[in-house]
């Protein structure tokens, strides 16, 4: 379940921690991770969401995680739509058990991270922008835009994404269609934008007043232009890296997209608009992150319902070709069946790949004993933790704490504390508890161990002597 695992550094606990943060403020526009600092990397919806849910079921993982795993079922079932509409059902079908057998895209839906909640924003805006009603179009064009400034809401300039692959195609359906003009194209663009800064612009145009360039530099300058055209923070990936971080999240499906791509290409000399549009969609994706210097792993989260999508089509289009060839009255049976097949095989093919999706509680036993600190010694009293990432202890502890690089028996790296009657309560590895500790001469007590990890701590002067009661627990 969501709950099986804790918070991971970084983005995970970071979002988390600000969602926390706004509850306990009650501050909701201006978004701190650490206390006292504006945080402004992002914009805020995804952290509503969590916040919202938060107020009323509590603190916890699985809170947090709950809003993308929403959107990653929606968007497995906006993909089925999205291919059963402009295709066939079962290339709906198969599109989208592709997507929920995509291992990245299912394990980031588990994830308390903002990448499915704005690929199903982009992929929402994109099916009202090309299956509009010519009845009531200028509805369809305000819904595509209201659903890309939610995109823009959740991660900033990557949710401009569907305005860029509107421009593109509307040119190709202007070089194209003599029934359409330029006044007609900017008129429904214009449209689709307007509905998008309805949305997008009133907290970028609040945090513009409240903090001006500082929000500026910040928000795009060093989170928009400075990843895009320097490889920060060791993020810098082969220009073909993405390529192979879709064989390895797709795998079966990896192979069936390059026919898939194929087909694509053929239908597009067939002057069929549906190539050219998915194509459009699929190639300004990929292109838009390869470009970028600075690559991760999620960051091509938005690239998998459009692949999906094309493999779907062209699955559809073999599978119809095979049926073809048989008597038909038997096919309807055959084609249930075939389908049927491929949907277990699918799923026993993800089940021998579930590592990649389902990890172990990799900062389990730290999140435990972070937890335990709070409840056997107070909030009051201050935490030294080796060695441990920032956003967890920021998340999980609502005490003060002090990072360090422990060793027992180096004085320099042992904390200062006032010994005649302050506890040293500690975080660490097993490997770095010790029954002797320089500056004390009395052993250790151990509280609670937790894996490889271990929280104890050293007795006041008061303690030991019994001038005070000992720490129950």
């Amino acid at each position: 379940g969501l709950n099986s695992t804790h918070l991971i550094p970084w983005d995970e606990a970071i979002y988390a921690k600000i969602s926390k943060n706004m509850v306990m403020g009650n501050e909701y526009v201006v978004q701190r991770w650490i206390p006292d600092r504006v945080w402004y990397e992002k914009p805020p919806l995804y952290m509503w969401m969590v916040a919202g849910l938060m107020k009323y079921l509590g603190f916890s993982s699985i809170v947090a995680r709950l809003p993308s795993a929403f959107f990653g079922i929606l968007t497995v079932l906006l993909v089925y739509k999205f291919a059963g509409k402009f295709f066939t059902r079962t290339a709906g079908f198969i599109a989208a058990l592709a997507l929920i057998t995509t291992t990245h895209f299912l394990y980031y839906s588990r994830a308390s991270m903002l990448d499915v909640t704005c690929t199903f924003f982009i992929t929402l805006s994109l099916y009202f922008y090309i299956s509009r009603d010519t009845r009531r179009e200028w509805m369809y064009f305000i819904f595509s835009g209201l659903s890309a400034g939610l995109a823009v809401m959740t991660k900033g300039v990557v949710g401009l994404m569907p305005f860029l692959i509107m421009g593109v195609y509307e040119t190709y359906v202007l070089l194209t269609d003599k029934n359409v003009t330029w006044v007609s194209i900017t008129k429904r663009f214009l449209i689709t934008l307007g509905a998008g800064m309805v949305v997008a612009l009133p907290w970028h145009l609040i945090m513009y007043k409240m903090y001006g360039t500082a929000f500026i530099g910040n928000y795009l300058g060093y989170h928009v232009f400075d990843r895009a055209f320097s490889a920060i923070e060791d993020k810098g990936r082969p220009i073909l890296w993405y390529l192979e971080v879709m064989k390895v999240s797709m795998r079966i499906w990896f192979v069936a997209l390059i026919p898939a791509l194929g087909y694509a290409v053929y239908r597009v000399f067939k002057w069929d608009k549906r190539g050219i549009f998915f194509l459009t969609w699929f190639a300004l994706i990929l292109g838009f992150f390869t470009a970028a210097q600075s690559k991760l792993t999620w960051y091509i989260i938005p690239i998998y319902p459009v692949a999906c999508i094309l493999v779907g089509w062209f699955s559809e289009r073999i599978l119809s070709f095979i049926l073809n060839k048989l008597p038909r009255n038997n096919t309807l049976q055959l084609k249930a069946l075939l389908l049927y097949l491929l949907l277990i095989s699918a799923l026993f093919y993800l089940f021998l790949n579930r590592k990649l999706v389902y990890t172990t509680d990799l900062t389990g036993s730290q999140a435990r004993l972070l937890i335990a600190k709070d409840e056997i010694f107070g909030t009051e009293k201050k935490v030294y933790i080796d060695r441990l990432e920032l956003p967890l202890a920021l998340y999980y502890t609502d005490g003060p704490y002090e990072i360090i690089d422990f060793m027992p028996n180096i004085t320099s790296r042992v904390p200062e504390v006032a010994r005649q009657n302050e506890e040293l309560i500690l975080i660490t590895k097993k490997g770095r508890f010790s029954k002797e500790v320089k500056r004390y001469t009395y052993e250790p007590v151990i509280v609670k161990e937790d894996g490889d990890w271990v929280l104890w701590y050293m007795p006041s002067e008061d303690e030991v002597n019994g001038l005070i009661k000992s720490v129950k627990f």
